[in-house]
């Protein structure tokens, strides 16, 4: 039996499949150390991981290469997240890394990714929270560890850039296990001396030397405080959680003496530009004025001021001879019209008088009649009265006569009754009670 022949790249395309396809090496985390380490242009990192026994090819594309917190270099122990591949040109095995940290500190990372989220959902991270910086600020507090590389660099840039500045100096410790507490101690003070704007710096350095500044109680401080505040931690590549809720986060010491403090050479430079342009505005204003003086001054009215005068002291006098007369006319109509007043208060009060006179009269009249008209009513009604007693049922009774009623109805006739039925008889004096014993029509 012949065997089958294959080409050497569906041998490399079935292992790629095969490696592509096996969960125990893919998105798996390996520890080793770094060699052939090449930075390329485009971006992508290229290296190989070693141990003592091993090497493998290794791949880190520029969209992964961003995430990573530090440079690496030969020799360098780190952990990387990758998936194992087969490279086929090459035909050789290779991993792609997606991220990478150094090893050893895998938990501090663990810690400050928790404590970023953190503060994050807290909204210490938010920009609505970012103090702006002055442009031109006259007392700069640095809060700096003493005698150290990152004070001398900042004191440099901040005496060259902008010497006119004070510079109030807040020294800590920036590395160990209680410096955290002295920069606490260090930015309270310093926000309580009155300077413009702050600087918390550091130079370069291990995760672990950077630790303070990933301190919570720090960051709650630095979010708290009323100077706005500027971070210089480290490399450009390193990034503290002092640098998220900072208000400004430099790259370096230096950079952040930069950020806070105007180039003096640009500020005299523009100022001399402001200088010379106000000056030519104000040359400027001063011709037009003076083409406007001189337009004026040719006028008539300032070259004959005299007979101008003359002229509206004539309006003014006419003006004033128009305003007496209308006075005196408006006095004269006043005396006139006080006389028809008086005239008209001495008529209404004739008229009232006779009025009133009048209605008197008239009272007197209507008095004598109502109680005339009373009179004769009052005989009517007496005579009416006499006419009711004399038709009243009771002087009936009085004669002897009774009315009698059954059921609270009034009897006229024998039909109305029963005998045994009990009859009420009303006499002039009170009611009697009797009984029907016998019926019988008159004949």
């Amino acid at each position: 039996m012949s065997q089958r022949v294959i080409s050497v790249s569906q041998l490399v395309r079935y292992l790629k499949s095969k490696l592509d396809n096996d969960p125990l090496i893919q998105r798996i985390m390996i520890e080793g150390e770094i060699s052939n380490f090449t930075a390329h242009r485009s971006g992508h990192w290229y290296f190989s991981l070693k141990d003592h026994q091993s090497r493998i090819s290794c791949v880190m594309f520029q969209t992964y290469v961003k995430a990573v917190k530090f440079f690496p270099k030969n020799g360098d122990k780190v952990i990387v997240s990758c998936s194992t591949s087969m490279f086929e040109s090459a035909g050789s095995v290779q991993l792609y890394c997606t991220s990478m940290k150094p090893s050893g500190v895998g938990d501090l990372y663990v810690q400050l990714e928790l404590l970023k989220q953190k503060l994050r959902s807290e909204g210490l991270f938010d920009v609505q929270h970012k103090k702006m910086i002055p442009a031109y600020p006259m007392r700069i507090g640095v809060i700096v560890g003493a005698n150290t590389a990152a004070r001398e660099d900042i004191m440099t840039t901040l005496k060259r850039r902008w010497p006119v500045a004070q510079i109030v100096e807040f020294h800590s410790l920036v590395q160990g296990d209680t410096a955290h507490l002295e920069l606490i101690s260090a930015i309270l003070r310093a926000d309580q001396s009155n300077c413009d704007v702050l600087i918390l710096a550091r130079g370069g350095g291990s995760i672990e030397d950077l630790w303070a500044f990933n301190n919570e109680d720090l960051a709650r401080y630095i979010f708290q405080l009323n100077t706005p505040i500027v971070t210089g931690i480290g490399h450009e590549i390193d990034f503290t959680i002092a640098d998220f809720v900072a208000d400004v986060r430099a790259a370096t010491p230096t950079a952040a003496a930069e950020t806070v403090s105007p180039d003096i050479a640009e500020v005299l430079l523009q100022l001399s530009q402001y200088s010379t342009r106000l000056l030519s505005a104000i040359n400027r204003k001063l011709d037009i004025e003076k083409l406007q003086l001189d337009s004026l001054s040719q006028r008539s009215v300032l070259q004959n001021a005299d007979m101008l005068l003359h002229r509206k002291q004539m309006v003014l006098d006419y003006l004033n001879s128009q305003l007496i007369h209308a006075m005196e006319s408006q006095l004269n109509q006043a005396q006139k019209v006080r006389s028809s007043v008086v005239k008209c208060s001495r008529l209404m009060s004739s008229l009232m008088n006779t009025q009133l006179n009048t209605i008197q009269k008239k009272k007197q009249k209507m008095i004598s009649s109502i109680q005339l008209n009373v009179q004769k009513q009052s005989l009517n009604v007496k005579h009416e009265i006499q006419s009711l007693d004399a038709y009243s049922p009771l002087k009936i009774l009085l004669r002897g006569y009774s009315i009698a009623t059954h059921n609270q109805q009034t009897v006229t006739s024998i039909h109305q009754v029963e005998k045994e039925d009990i009859l009420q008889l009303r006499v002039s004096d009170g009611h009697l009670t009797c009984r029907v014993e016998q019926k019988g029509e008159l004949s």
